[in-house]
């Protein structure tokens, strides 16, 4: 029994060279920042009722163009009569595509009947970006672990205890440890500290 002291003495020493030998502190992490960008998809919109707004005739190109004078004979004349009908009723369709660069495409359809507008749509290939929100976080702070030693003594006795300790600090700031130690006889401790500043 004389001799425990002297060789915790010297484990606890061994494990001091060694934590200052091998171990170095961990690297601070840095702020994590976050991006995010928020899009607004818009798809195949449907616009209101075409509204009438004017009319106009031109006689001058049709009354004065031959191939719109009455033909003299019946048959002629049904062939004009049903030509014009298949036009006049026939259903046209068109696409008028616009392009919005890198933010995609729109298409303008209009449907033609009877020579009258009888319908319209919009359809719509958007990708538009309208809110940015960087969000900056602190580093994430984790459960940190330290494992040391304490040397007590006094005039008379120099060394007159030896302990051996853990001691973890928590994501609040706050120190816990554990101790075991020879001071004549086996003692063992707990110990909590906070931070006040």
């Amino acid at each position: 029994m004389k001799f425990l002291p002297y060789i915790l003495i010297a484990v606890l020493l061994g494990i001091l060279l060694l934590q200052n030998k091998s171990c170095t502190p961990p690297p601070i992490a840095p702020p994590r920042i976050d991006t995010v960008v928020v899009y607004e998809y818009i798809h195949d919109t449907i616009p209101g009722k075409p509204q009438y707004v004017a009319t106009k005739i031109d006689t001058s190109i049709w009354m004065k163009k031959a191939d719109y004078k009455p033909d003299t004979t019946y048959s002629g004349l049904l062939e004009q009569y049903e030509t014009l009908g298949n036009r006049y009723f026939a259903t046209n369709v068109f696409r008028t595509d616009f392009s919005i660069g890198a933010h995609g495409s729109v298409s303008v359809i209009d449907t033609i009947y009877g020579n009258w507008l009888m319908g319209n749509s919009l359809i719509t290939d958007l990708k538009i970006p309208t809110t940015t929100i960087t969000i900056e976080k602190e580093a994430l702070i984790k459960n940190q672990y330290f494992v040391g030693g304490t040397i007590t003594g006094n005039l008379i006795y120099p060394i007159s205890g030896v302990y051996g300790g853990l001691m973890m600090k928590n994501k609040r700031n706050q120190l816990y440890g554990i101790s075991v130690g020879y001071a004549g006889e086996v003692n063992y401790g707990f110990s909590m500290y906070y931070n006040i500043k």
